[in-house]
């Protein structure tokens, strides 16, 4: 994946967590700047994949996103999955999916 960011093309970032300060969809450079900025103001965290593979003009990682928000010490440890869409070894499409449900309570600090 090294690299792929360095594309003439945007890459897109379309999380579903529409009620976190992060969700919504974001699309080319500033979006994948706003969304970044959005996430990393709201939690700390850190991803440890589990697996790892390409299918179907994709790459799927798996794993556990652990960490804490940053507003109320909220922890959490979620399973999450990114899919990135590679097309000329560069990344123009992602999607980022975790236990939606529990990453809300960890903000609401429920």
């Amino acid at each position: 994946m090294k690299g792929c960011w360095t594309s003439p093309t945007p890459p897109a970032s379309s999380p579903r967590i529409r009620r976190s300060p992060w969700g919504g969809r974001h699309v080319g450079h500033q979006g994948l700047t706003a969304f970044l900025s959005a996430l990393f103001g709201t939690i700390d965290s850190e991803v440890s994949t589990e697996a790892r593979f390409e299918a179907d003009g994709h790459v799927i990682q798996c794993g556990r996103t652990r960490g804490a928000v940053g507003a109320n010490e909220a922890t959490f440890e979620l399973p999450e999955v990114h899919t990135w869409t590679v097309r000329n070894s560069k990344v123009v499409a992602a999607h980022f999916a975790l236990d939606t449900p529990a990453m809300l309570q960890a903000l609401e600090g429920v």
